[in-house]
Formats: C-alpha cells, sequence, structure tokens
C-alpha cells in the first residue's frame, strides 16, 4: 500500500507506482483467462447431452460453481 500526502511523491515514486500496476494488470489478464469456460470431464457431458433439463439447470449455473463442478 502507498500513501502519498505531497503530490511532489508522485514523482518521486513512478518506478514504484508503475511496478505496483502492471502487477495489478497482470493479476486481472490473468484473472480475465481463468473465466474461459473449463473442460468438463466426459461423463458430465454425457450425462448432459442425455439430460436436457440437467444440461439447462447446468447453463444456468454461475461461472464460479460451474468450474468447481467440473473439478469434482
Amino acid at each position: 500500500m502507498l500513501r502519498l500526502i505531497e503530490t511532489e511523491q508522485v514523482a518521486d515514486m513512478e518506478a514504484i507506482i508503475r511496478s505496483y500496476l502492471g502487477e495489478a494488470n497482470e493479476i486481472c489478464r490473468q484473472r480475465f483467462e481463468d473465466t474461459i469456460e473449463p473442460d468438463f470431464p466426459t461423463e458430465r457431458v454425457d450425462a448432459l447431452a442425455a439430460d436436457p433439463e440437467m444440461a439447462e439447470a447446468s447453463d444456468n449455473l454461475t461461472r464460479g460453481r460451474a468450474k468447481a463442478m467440473s473439478l469434482t
């Protein structure tokens, strides 16, 4: 955490601020990549193909819950 009280501190800490912004940007980029649909096990794909009602319920899951289900 940076605490800047005077405007001159911004210029003095420019390199550190840019470094922190670069790290934050990288974290956001990685989180965006994690939102890509996960690969589901073959058994789950087959079960959803056989039961349209279950497939619809699965489509309505949040991304986090869908990802958690892909891990089980």
